[in-house]
């Protein structure tokens, strides 16, 4: 019996048997490193041996994982208690601050009150200067072509995978939505993002049939219209309707959804992208009013009319001369007369008077007034700050700088982005009710399509020069 074979004999003591399997096992795996990366090549006998002790080796293999699992589970465990007995020690259950109590409207039955610049009042002023002003409307409009340029829907497992059917079914359902605008989600969206920039927030319904098997419409909801209530017994926040009797509805926060866009603390509501544009309206409807008059009084050329008092007392007779100032007073009359055909003629009428009335004008050449381009030009640099805009987006063309430029439109996207995030959560979550109900166990994906913010050959020429750095430093090790 040879020395190798030897291990193998089953009357060697155990103690014994494991030492030689563990140097075995040491031994095993440095000759498959010297064979990997020495290429030499092992006796025969030990390989033999390595191969005949393959099953006591798996077994020790085995024990020492199980050794070593403990261990790692018995570790984890101490960490985890103290860990918990530290969080225990460190923090207490429930809150330790109080809310804004003077927000709370507790004649109301515990509504949290809106801001009083946010009041239903004011918006519905928002609402008539997005339509009516020049400014405000095309704000408006470039908010709804840029941020409604297009977007993908999609059904994803946890892991992110298109699932395609499920997918097919969610944007033939997005196809009918929104019937009351005239169908289809893009209509639903541009809905939306009026609210959300006239109003500050988003909200939205989604509604079941009667067998809770299909969905048949997305509603978008005034969010003016819903308010927030604190619950006098849990303390939790409803999302409430009042109705027509009077009283307060609990909504389904499942099915109905608020979304509010840049709150305040302590105020879920939200705020108005817009609503600053209130003062610079106002400012600047006065303004032009004042301009209207200033430029119908100093704008144009007018008459001066004058009564030569030399031609009329060289033309008066003796008698009133001497008859007392009652009686000048009465011969001097037609000044009257003549003040009231003035003021009477058309703009194509002709003068005739007497020659002791005197015809010139004045105004327009040589004349100073306010200069009310600068007032102007305040005016406009506030109303492109109120709402938001860049100034060539509202027509004032305004010299910049190719990169200032750049600059100015990313943060400009970087808003409307803003806004776009506030209609995805929305519509997400209730895309993801439709998959709930048609019993698929995925999430719905919302993707708008990406506003275009550099420059197409700006960015190749840096790829381009990455890709040389790239390749010089390859090159140079």
């Amino acid at each position: 019996m040879t020395s190798w074979t030897r291990l193998l004999d089953s009357r060697m003591k155990p103690p014994m048997t494991i030492w030689w399997m563990l140097f075995l096992v040491h031994l095993r795996n440095f000759m498959k490193l010297l064979n990997k990366d020495l290429r030499l090549d092992l006796p025969f006998q030990v390989v033999s041996v390595v191969k005949m002790l393959g099953k006591e080796v798996r077994i020790w293999d085995y024990w020492i994982f199980s050794l070593r699992k403990k261990t790692e589970d018995l570790r984890a465990t101490v960490q985890s208690a103290a860990y918990n007995s530290i969080k225990r020690g460190n923090f207490t259950g429930g809150r330790e601050t109080s809310d804004n109590m003077h927000k709370l409207s507790f004649w109301y039955e515990g509504i949290i009150s809106r801001n009083e610049l946010r009041n239903a009042d004011i918006i519905e002023k928002l609402k008539v200067i997005r339509d009516v002003n020049p400014d405000a409307s095309m704000a408006m409009w470039n908010v709804l072509r840029l941020a409604n340029n297009g977007h993908t829907l999609e059904a994803v497992t946890v892991g992110g995978k298109v699932e395609k059917g499920t997918s097919d079914k969610l944007n033939e359902l997005a196809g009918r939505l929104g019937v009351l605008y005239g169908g289809g989600t893009d209509q639903l969206i541009n809905v939306l993002l009026l609210s959300a920039y006239t109003q500050g927030a988003v909200a939205l319904e989604v509604e079941l049939n009667e067998d809770i098997s299909d969905v048949v419409d997305f509603h978008a909801i005034d969010p003016f219209t819903l308010d927030y209530r604190k619950n006098s017994e849990t303390g939790e926040l409803e999302l409430v309707q009042k109705q027509s009797n009077g009283e307060y509805k609990v909504l389904n926060r499942e099915q109905v959804f608020y979304y509010p866009l840049d709150p305040e603390i302590g105020d879920p509501y939200g705020r108005a992208p817009m609503i600053s544009v209130l003062q610079v309206v106002f400012f600047q409807a006065q303004v032009l009013q004042d301009l209207k008059k200033a430029v119908h009084h100093f704008g144009y050329e007018r008459f001066d009319i004058s009564v030569v008092e030399e031609a009329i007392i060289n033309n008066m007779p003796e008698h009133i001369k001497s008859g007392g100032p009652e009686t000048i007073a009465n011969y001097v009359s037609y000044v009257t007369d003549v003040q009231n055909q003035m003021m009477d003629l058309e703009p194509d009428d002709d003068f005739f008077h007497t020659d002791s009335v005197k015809v010139d004008t004045i105004g327009l050449s040589g004349s100073r007034s306010m200069d009310a381009k600068a007032v102007i030009d305040v005016i406009n640099q506030q109303m492109v700050t109120a709402l938001k805009q860049l100034p060539i987006l509202l027509g004032r063309n305004e010299g910049t700088t190719e990169t200032h430029g750049t600059i100015q439109w990313q943060i400009y996207v970087g808003g409307i982005e803003s806004i776009q995030r506030a209609i995805k959560r929305l519509l997400e979550k209730a895309y993801n009710v439709a998959l709930q109900v048609y019993g698929k166990p995925l999430k719905a994906r919302l993707t708008f399509d990406p506003i275009q913010v550099n420059n197409r050959k700006t960015e190749a020429e840096a790829e381009e020069i990455e890709t040389r750095v790239k390749i010089q430093q390859i090159n140079q090790g």
